[in-house]
């Protein structure tokens, strides 16, 4: 967790960068970060020594073969992940005794518990201030987001950091409560256009300043 917790570490920024993108060159890392691809070779050096970077070669037709580094799932996991393994152990436990639509419900209580937990963090605020509130209130929860504006009434949401990834891959039910939240939040219409659960890179939504409904 040091390296994640070194806000400015060169390393930590390399770390990010490949959970944003999934897999990159040298050049395409010392282009990100603004300095030489020796300095990035360098650091690579030392997360591969760590463990936490990958290596494999891509052969071209011609020319040298370039090297691609990714993170290791020993990386991953320095991204905040809570309490995984009891939580799916209940939640097997809840759907055995009681059923699925049980779950579904409390799931559903869980995500009106937090939504009142926040709310008033965004009293009184306008859409693209409530956004930057999602996005600090996300950033505590563990997640990593990133916020883009696309018009006056339009932002897209990318999560690349979901705390419940593996247990969201067999209970997708969370992803879906978890999208109420947001919209509650806000109070706009939210719409998911990819998931982690799933096998994409990120978690990305649509958020449209219109009604909701």
């Amino acid at each position: 967790m040091i390296i994640l917790e070194e806000e400015k570490s060169t390393k930590r920024q390399i770390l990010l960068i490949l959970k944003k993108k999934g897999k990159m060159t040298i050049s395409d890392l010392a282009r990100e970060l603004e300095i030489t691809p020796m300095g990035v070779r360098q650091h690579l050096s030392l997360l591969e020594r760590d463990g936490l970077v990958a290596t494999r070669i891509m052969r071209k037709p011609m020319g040298r073969p370039v090297y691609i580094y990714s993170l290791t799932e020993e990386a991953d996991n320095l991204f905040p992940k809570k309490y995984e393994d009891l939580l799916e152990s209940i939640m097997e436990s809840v759907v055995l005794l009681d059923g699925p639509e049980k779950l579904d419900q409390i799931l559903k209580t869980r995500a009106f518990k937090i939504a009142d937990l926040y709310r008033g963090r965004f009293d009184s605020l306008d859409l693209s201030e409530k956004v930057e509130e999602l996005e600090r209130v996300l950033t505590e929860m563990g997640y990593l987001v990133e916020v883009k504006r696309i018009n006056n009434h339009s932002f897209a949401l990318d999560n690349y950091n979901c705390t419940l990834n593996s247990i969201a891959r067999k209970y997708p039910q969370i992803c879906r409560w978890e999208l109420e939240i947001f919209r509650s939040l806000l109070g706009v219409r939210i719409d998911r256009i990819s998931d982690l659960a799933s096998g994409g890179l990120n978690c990305s939504f649509l958020i449209q300043g219109i009604d909701k409904d």
